[in-house]
């Protein structure tokens, strides 16, 4: 009776005896197999025996089967021998205890998909038995693309597309370097083989906790299969980018680790062998005396413009002063807005009193006819619009009364997301909430409030711009003594440079370019909680882009 083992994974130790004639496999309790893992599909897999051989059939499952790191095609029967390990959900199985992945199944077509398969040659020796040879000769490629050129961008551009052209079963790639300025590590180049956008892109999304690890430590790290490690093991970035394999290796300079080249997959794990760490061990060394080289090269260059340099940043502080008086312009502009707002305000609402009283003794007449009525309704609803727009005025030059009540909060961003929603979707961005329970009322200003959910949403939508991945992330509950309600906005932006932490809350700061934003959005909201006698702040993510903290008080300050 022939026998199907799970060699790694989940339900790794465990065995099953296979039917005479037809096996199923899949997440449903009628299956002959059942694998409980979230990443099994319903009706998975089945295994056929026919011949002699054994056969197995993806039966349209939504993450696929992989028999020795190779995706077979939906609904065409593949020969399985002893030796193979073909991978179901995070499950790799084997006909055998111990799987030697020396050859690839031959494909077989069913009665219903007649099409011919090459199976003159190995799926699994184009990339398993990639032998010393091409190592070599990719180690010799890069060092001569070293050789000729100094620009360190293309140079190491051309590292991670041979990376990615030898090491099919990755998903993207980047390598980062110490900036000498600022210190702090700066993606140079990366690369994805994901969705529309595969091919060079400016940034990735890349578990910093790996990529630090490595830094401080000045060791490579590798994790084939991470479903595998302890939760407690694994960094909040890679559990949200759902990486499922990983290698870094440094770049060192004379013992000092000058940066990282990093690589990942996504779709499924096992992305790289232990023999790869020694490629990329051995391709960080050739890298290192190149930056080395055009460090060098970059520091006699920055000399030899040293001349000009001075000669522009007399031109620019002039620019500078303009820009300068052009702020302090525009500053007497709002004031003068603000003053005339509250005269127009004023203005209006004389009459627009008057009119209402007017209104409201006719509304007491008796025997109106119904047409009358309605075109009172109509002319009060029209005063009530012209009353909101002069108090909007208003608030340009005074503060505006606060409407407090008790509010949930988690109603009032559900309220501002559902506004939201036709942005998110002509932005494709993904929205990820998380509801915290039982949260108490609490006295507000719902408009308010509102209003600045809204800033903040507009905010993380223009940030995730052209990005990757983007994804929006809430989170509300109570912070750890109870005495506030605290909601959390991420996003998986470009987050915000240090240089600009401490100044993003304050009036006209922006980093848009001139004419797109008036920088008063963040500094009117941080306004509204400090009203409310709340907290607001900031912080990057280790997985990129930015949150934004805010926490209001149960007891509302003793408003």
């Amino acid at each position: 009776m022939n026998k199907l083992y799970v060699i790694d994974g989940p339900h790794r130790g465990n065995s099953f005896a296979l039917n005479d004639d037809i096996t199923t496999v899949g997440r449903s309790r009628d299956n002959d197999i059942r694998l409980s893992e979230i990443g099994v599909s319903l009706h998975h897999a089945k295994l056929v025996k026919k011949q002699g051989k054994i056969f197995i059939l993806d039966v349209s499952s939504f993450q696929g089967v992989f028999i020795d790191g190779q995706k077979i095609e939906a609904g065409m029967e593949v020969e399985i021998r002893k030796g193979n390990r073909f991978v179901v959900g995070n499950s790799v199985l084997s006909l055998q205890k111990e799987a030697t992945g020396e050859n690839l199944a031959q494909a077989y077509p069913t009665e219903t998909q007649k099409t011919p398969v090459d199976t003159s040659e190995s799926l699994l020796e184009k990339h398993e038995s990639r032998d010393y040879a091409p190592t070599v000769g990719l180690l010799l490629r890069i060092s001569n693309i070293f050789a000729k050129s100094h620009d360190i961008h293309d140079v190491l551009q051309e590292v991670i597309d041979q990376i990615m052209d030898l090491l099919i079963r990755i998903n993207r790639g980047a390598i980062l370097l110490l900036d000498e300025g600022t210190g702090r590590l700066e993606e140079v180049v990366s690369k994805t083989r994901i969705g529309p956008k595969a091919g060079p892109l400016p940034k990735i999304n890349y578990s910093r906790t790996v990529v630090d690890r490595v830094m401080e430590e000045g060791e490579p790290v590798m994790m084939p299969n991470t479903s595998l490690a302890d939760e407690a093991d694994l960094s909040e970035s890679i559990q949200v980018m759902n990486v499922m394999s990983v290698m870094c290796v440094p770049l060192k300079v004379e013992g000092e680790t000058r940066g990282i080249i990093y690589v990942d997959s996504i779709e499924l794990p096992y992305g790289f062998r232990k023999e790869d760490l020694q490629l990329l061990g051995g391709l960080a060394d050739t890298a290192a005396v190149a930056i080395q080289n055009a460090q060098l090269y970059d520091a006699l260059k920055k000399e030899l413009d040293e001349r000009r340099r001075a000669e522009e940043a007399l031109g620019k502080t002039g620019q500078a002063l303009q820009e300068t008086r052009d702020m302090l312009v525009q500053s007497e502009k709002l004031a003068a807005v603000g003053r005339l707002s509250a005269a127009v305000a004023h203005e209006i609402l004389n009459p627009v009193n008057i009119i209402s009283m007017r209104l409201q003794l006719l509304e007491q007449k008796e025997d109106l006819a119904g047409a009358v009525k309605d075109a009172l309704a109509i002319c009060k609803n029209q005063l009530n619009r012209i009353v909101k727009f002069t108090e909007d005025l208003g608030q340009f030059s005074r503060s505006s009364r606060k409407h407090i009540s008790m509010n949930n909060l988690n109603e009032i961003i559900q309220h501002t997301l559902l506004l939201s929603d036709p942005q998110f979707k002509e932005y494709d961005i993904k929205t990820d909430v998380n509801y915290g329970t039982a949260l108490p009322l609490i006295p507000l200003d719902k408009d308010r409030i509102e209003q600045v959910i809204f800033n903040l949403l507009y905010n993380a939508t223009e940030a995730m711009a052209g990005r990757e991945i983007r994804v929006l992330g809430i989170k509300t509950g109570l912070s750890a003594p109870g005495d506030y309600v605290q909601v959390i906005i991420s996003d998986t932006g470009t987050g915000i440079e240090d240089s600009h932490m401490d100044k993003v809350f304050d009036p006209f700061f922006t980093t848009k370019d001139r004419g797109q934003g008036t920088g008063l959005g963040l500094f009117i909201s941080y306004s509204i909680i400090h009203e409310h006698a709340g907290r607001m702040w900031a912080e990057n993510n280790e997985w990129g882009g930015a949150s934004f903290y805010i926490e209001l008080p149960v007891d509302g300050g003793h408003q």
